[in-house]
């Protein structure tokens, strides 16, 4: 069995890295992220901020056996992190709110995963966590948890 990991992440990364979601924030028109990472940004100190963090948080395959499809079917829990360091949650709402829009219109049949069909994308919560620490930094945190259900091509 093959891992979806990667290809699932550039997908992602593909469908968020857009106009409407990075840049400056400008009503209407860009939610104003300044980057999107796949992994945890390397220096939080001098990082701009508001950022996203797309954190890949597991793959299962053995759940999912009874469906019918064979073991090539896998699930994954995936976490959008928006760290913000604006006062209270309304950049980190606003960021969320066009990364779930991106991803609607990108629905299970539409999401471009090299190598896979995905055909589930159920959006599961969205969590709020308005006073953390990054690396001693005061933050705001939104994280919106989705699974993803895909196959192999």
């Amino acid at each position: 069995m093959n891992s979806a990991l990667q290809p699932v992440t550039a997908a992602l990364l593909h469908v968020l890295n857009v106009p409407s979601l990075v840049g400056p924030y400008v009503p209407n028109v860009c939610a104003g992220v300044t980057q999107i990472y796949d992994h945890p940004p390397r220096n939080v100190e001098t990082a701009d901020f508001p950022f996203v963090w797309i954190e890949l948080a597991g793959e299962d395959a053995t759940r999912h056996r009874g469906l019918g499809r064979g073991l090539w079917l896998l699930e994954l829990d995936i976490r959008l992190h928006t760290f913000s360091i604006a006062d209270g949650m309304a950049e980190s709402e606003r960021i969320t709110t066009e990364m779930v829009r991106l991803l609607r219109t990108h629905d299970s049949q539409t999401l471009p995963v090299t190598g896979w069909n995905p055909w589930y994308q159920p959006h599961d919560r969205v969590v709020a966590l308005p006073f953390e620490l990054l690396a001693g930094r005061p933050v705001t945190e939104l994280v919106n948890l989705r699974r993803l259900f895909v196959e192999e091509s």
